[in-house]
C-alpha cells in the first residue's frame, strides 16, 4: 500500500508503537475496572512484544541500511514481498476459519465495528493536515493500528469472543480502509479524477 512519504508513514508507526507501551496497559486497566475484570498486560509485556516484533527488526534494518545500503534495498523488497504473501495467506485462512464465529457476533456488533473503523478513518483524514497524502496516511494509520497489540490484548482477556471481536474489527477496518482508499483515488477536492 503506497500511502505517501515513507518517512511520515514510518514516523506514524514508530510513534504509535512507542505510545502503545503506555496506552495499552492504561486502557486495559481502565476497561478492566469498568468491566469488573482483571487488568490486562502491563507495560513490560507490551514493551517486550513491540521490541521483539517491531523495534528490533526496524533497528536491524536501519543498521543494515547504514552499513550496506544496496543490500538493504534488495533485502527489504524481498522481505516486504514475503511478509505481504504471508499476511495474505493468514488473512484468507482467518476469514475461512473464523467467519462462522465472527457472524455469531451479530450484525449489530459488526456494523458497530465498521462504524468505529469509519470514524477512525474520518478523524485521521480530518486532522491529517493540508497535504492529501499525509491525510490519507494518518487516516489509514488511525483505522488499522497494530494487529499484534490487539491480539495481545485479546489473549489477555478470557473468552473466545474477544478474539472474534478483534478479528471482526480487523476485517471491518480492512473493508473500510479499502473503500476509503478507493474513494480517495477517485476524488480530488470534490472532483472525480479520470
Amino acid at each position: 500500500m503506497k500511502l505517501g512519504r515513507e518517512g511520515y508513514v514510518f514516523s506514524l508507526v514508530v510513534t504509535s508503537s512507542l505510545l502503545a507501551i503506555v496506552t495499552v496497559p492504561a486502557w486495559m486497566e481502565l476497561l478492566g475496572s469498568l468491566l469488573g475484570r482483571e487488568s490486562g498486560p502491563d507495560a513490560r509485556v507490551v514493551t517486550r512484544l513491540i521490541a521483539k516484533a517491531f523495534l528490533a527488526p526496524l533497528a536491524l534494518g536501519m543498521l543494515l541500511h547504514w552499513f550496506r545500503p544496496q543490500i538493504a534495498e534488495k533485502t527489504s523488497e524481498w522481505i516486504l514481498g514475503m511478509a505481504t504473501a504471508v499476511l495474505a495467506i493468514a488473512g484468507v485462512a482467518l476469514i475461512v476459519l473464523g467467519s462462522r464465529r465472527m457472524l455469531e457476533l451479530g450484525w449489530a456488533s459488526l456494523l458497530a465495528l465498521a462504524a468505529m473503523a469509519l470514524v477512525a478513518l474520518a478523524i485521521g483524514h480530518w486532522v491529517g493536515g493540508p497535504d492529501p497524502i499525509d491525510r490519507k496516511a494518518l487516516a489509514v494509520s488511525c483505522a488499522t493500528r497494530h494487529v499484534g497489540i490487539a491480539m495481545l490484548v485479546a489473549s489477555s482477556v478470557q473468552g473466545p469472543q474477544i478474539a472474534s471481536l478483534v478479528f471482526a474489527y480487523m476485517v471491518a477496518a480492512a473493508l473500510a480502509t479499502t473503500a476509503y482508499l478507493k474513494w480517495g483515488s477517485r476524488s480530488k477536492n470534490g472532483a472525480v479524477v479520470r
